[in-house]
């Protein structure tokens, strides 16, 4: 749909705070502040769809700002109290590849200097997230009369599910594998090799070509430093680095995918930040929200199937007994989806 923008600035933040929070499933995003109070670079805050903290930058323009505003933008956020992970700049122009390409190698270069991420959010995707409710969609646009969704690919939303779940990850996979941890366990390495054929295959489907030619690359850094048989200290650093670089572009990837994709790499994110980062299982509110954004993954994904899996591993005390099972039962939903 080709919408009419935002008059205003206040309108575009209501509209892009009201589409963010159908988006991420996160209804506590909120504004920060009114106008004339000081705001440190911030309209809007709260958390994305795996509770990372995260800022919103409002920017009403016809035409895509500057990458030398984004980088004002950031330093005003600087000023920011609070734990933040991703400032977004969101906009109401269309989207442009080169600042696209601009913000993705500057927030790289911070992420790798332990400061919070930079993203770009354009119109389309604003109005996307309004789609997902119509009567949010209503609210904003009484014009607009949404039909229900009839029809996803199921292979691209399987393909986000499994990127997000893997390539958010890689390096913890390999530490897991590779680690004291799988010593002890007696971890098949043989593991990563299927792990890298997955995130090599998910990209080559979901992504640009940008993206395949720089992941790909790391891709065959991280299979060779693992598969060497003598391996150094300074060999798995570059390994690390690499599986690093790919965990950024896969986080990243949401921008560039529709909304059903964008929440299916979400889910996957969360269970495998629970499944590898969390020594207990989620607190019941966590459980939900991943079990109703599971539910609303597509037409034709069963609520009480989803809720049933969510019951058999209700006895489950650790993070990493809990997710596999719910990530198993998402997959088999999503692969059962009509063609």
């Amino acid at each position: 749909m080709t919408l009419p923008r935002p008059n205003d600035f206040e309108e575009f933040e209501r509209v892009t705070l009201a589409a963010l929070a159908q988006r991420w499933q996160s209804p506590n995003l909120q504004k920060n502040g009114r106008k004339g109070q000081k705001q440190a670079g911030v309209d809007i805050y709260g958390v994305d769809e795996i509770g990372r903290p995260v800022a919103i930058q409002c920017k009403n323009y016809a035409q895509a700002p500057k990458l030398a505003l984004i980088k004002k933008e950031i330093a005003n956020a600087g000023a920011y109290k609070g734990k933040l992970g991703t400032l977004y700049i969101a906009t109401s122009a269309d989207h442009d590849s080169k600042l696209q390409q601009e913000v993705r190698l500057l927030s790289e270069a911070r992420v790798a200097l332990d400061k919070f991420a930079v993203a770009i959010i354009f119109w389309d995707e604003i109005v996307d997230g309004l789609a997902l409710n119509p009567q949010v969609m209503k609210n904003f646009y009484p014009q607009i009369h949404l039909p229900a969704p009839t029809h996803v690919n199921k292979e691209r939303l399987l393909a986000a599910l499994e990127l997000g779940y893997y390539g958010s990850f890689l390096w913890d996979y390999i530490e897991l594998i590779y680690g004291e941890v799988g010593w002890m366990a007696q971890e098949d390495t043989d593991q990563i090799e299927v792990i890298l054929r997955i995130v090599e295959r998910r990209v080559i489907q979901l992504l640009d070509d940008a993206d395949q030619a720089v992941i790909g690359k790391s891709l065959g850094k991280v299979g060779v430093g693992c598969n060497k048989k003598r391996k150094s200290q300074k060999s798995w650093h570059r390994v690390e680095d690499h599986a690093k670089r790919i965990a950024t572009r896969v986080k990243a990837a949401t921008t560039f995918l529709d909304v059903a994709e964008g929440n299916a790499l979400g889910v996957g994110m969360s269970l495998g930040t629970v499944y590898l980062h969390a020594d207990d299982k989620p607190k019941k509110a966590a459980r939900d929200d991943i079990q109703a954004r599971i539910a609303a993954l597509a037409p034709g994904i069963d609520a009480e199937t989803v809720a049933a899996a969510f019951r058999k591993v209700r006895s489950k005390r650790a993070g990493y007994q809990w997710a596999p099972p719910i990530y198993t039962s998402t997959e088999r939903q999503i692969r059962s989806l009509p063609a």
